[in-house]
């Protein structure tokens, strides 16, 4: 067989030589020659990715980590450079242009410098995280104090003196000069509380939306500062479940008229959260004239806007006043009960003497609750409390009320006395679960 002619191509086959032996010292313009060289075996269009080297720096640069490359930074001036600058000659060329007073330098100065780089790092970190936990601290102690309803106050003149007394018992000193840098006063609170009420009414917006659908709770009162308050409540389908929230509340200046409820009403589900009225299905409001008013009525008003809207009037308002219609019977048991607590409640004497009577026959309880007529809860744990202390009452009565103490007894006195503390107590739980 005829041998085969070695053609040009061979010149492909034969192995190049080596550039350099290891005993040879590379220099700044050799290198990069190596460098681009080995870049052109990779495949076309790829882009190259650097490796520092320590030798670097000699350079003055050290690397770091960013953007998931491994870029060159100067230990000098701090300043941090691409990835395609990781070459010797780009490197010297920094450090000749803006830092020529250090080119003699020996390597030793760059490592030291390196050095008190990384320090200095590995310190701002440790501050900037401490700040960050202390932050997260103050949002997570502040959420309690409100959660508590205890004055923000309380935050700087009790919490922070026993944080410090834990930790600097059960940890140590340096632990407790930790903790003491959260910051708790009283102001302080107060815009933690503000910050984290508006991230919620925020998230709870954003819930009502992409729910679509959703139907509010209206429920205007007065508060112990003679404020008229419109209380606002939601509910629509989150999660495949019903959920029912506290919106907003929304202050009356002047009037409670139907229009200033709306207009109230109105400002703050357009203007401020930017919810659509034609989504609203359902209102529930109490029987005011203000509110469902035929013509006028804020539910009037709310049915121009949402014409798909149900109004329904509140449960718990239609059972109370429902249940203050009860036979004759009934209801002379009901003020003849609410008689005798008067009479215990009303005197301090009378409340003292009561009490520590109780305490002598060991009953459970040694005090009468007051009737309250505008408090819905009340009847039913007034009319519990007495069937409870029954026989301490007939004792305590017998020297000075003994027409009152013929009452209890009285079997169908007590029978009924009985009914209606079982009746009330069952629409007390029925309405704690609404």
């Amino acid at each position: 067989m005829a041998k085969r002619k070695r053609g040009q191509l061979d010149t492909y086959l034969t192995k190049s030589n080596r550039l350099y032996t290891d005993s040879q010292e590379i220099s700044g313009s050799d290198e990069d020659e190596l460098i681009d060289k080995s870049d052109k075996l990779g495949k076309r269009g790829c882009t190259k990715i650097r490796n520092y080297d320590i030798s670097f720096i000699r350079f003055g640069f050290t690397s770091i980590f960013k953007d998931g490359l491994q870029k060159p930074q100067c230990v000098v001036c701090g300043e941090v450079l691409s990835n395609e600058a990781l070459k010797p000659s780009k490197l010297s060329k920094h450090l000749q242009t803006k830092h020529k007073e250090l080119i003699s330098k020996p390597v030793e100065f760059f490592k030291r410098k390196r050095d008190e780089l990384t320090g200095c790092q590995k310190q701002m970190y440790v501050s900037s995280h401490t700040n960050v936990s202390a932050l997260r601290a103050s949002y997570k102690v502040s959420l309690r104090i409100a959660k508590a309803k205890k004055p923000y106050i309380i935050g700087e003149q009790l919490l922070v003196g026993c944080i410090g007394d834990v930790c600097r018992e059960m940890l140590g000193e340096s632990v407790a000069k930790i903790t003491a840098r959260v910051p708790l006063s009283n102001d302080t609170v107060a815009r933690r509380v503000i910050d984290l009420a508006c991230d919620m009414e925020e998230q709870l917006i954003e819930q009502i939306k992409s729910a679509k659908w959703y139907s509010l709770q209206l429920d205007e009162s007065t508060d112990v500062a003679n404020l008229a308050i419109l209380l606002l409540y939601v509910r629509f389908e989150h999660c495949g479940d019903v959920k029912e929230e506290y919106l907003c509340s929304i202050s009356l200046p002047t009037n409670t008229t139907s229009s200033q409820i709306f207009d109230g009403l109105n400002n703050y589900i357009v203007d401020q959260s930017g919810l659509d009225w034609k989504f609203c299905v359902g209102v529930c409001t109490d029987g005011a004239a203000a509110m469902t008013g035929r013509h006028s009525g804020v539910v009037a008003k709310i049915k121009e806007v949402a014409p798909d809207c149900d109004p329904t009037h509140c449960f718990i308002h239609r059972e109370n006043l429902a249940t203050k219609k009860m036979s004759k019977e009934l209801n002379d048991v009901l003020c003849q009960v609410v008689k005798v607590v008067n009479h215990v409640k009303a005197n301090a004497l009378n409340s003292r003497l009561f009490a520590s009577l109780c305490d002598q026959m060991g009953a459970d309880h040694i005090q009468l609750l007051l009737h309250a007529e505008v408090r819905w809860l009340s009847r039913g744990k007034v009319s519990s409390r007495v069937f409870e202390l029954r026989n301490e009452l007939t004792t305590f009565l017998l020297d000075k009320k003994p027409e009152w103490a013929e009452n209890f007894q009285d079997v169908n006195w007590n029978t009924k006395l009985t009914y209606l503390s079982d009746i009330f107590s069952m629409l007390n739980e029925l309405n704690r679960s609404m």
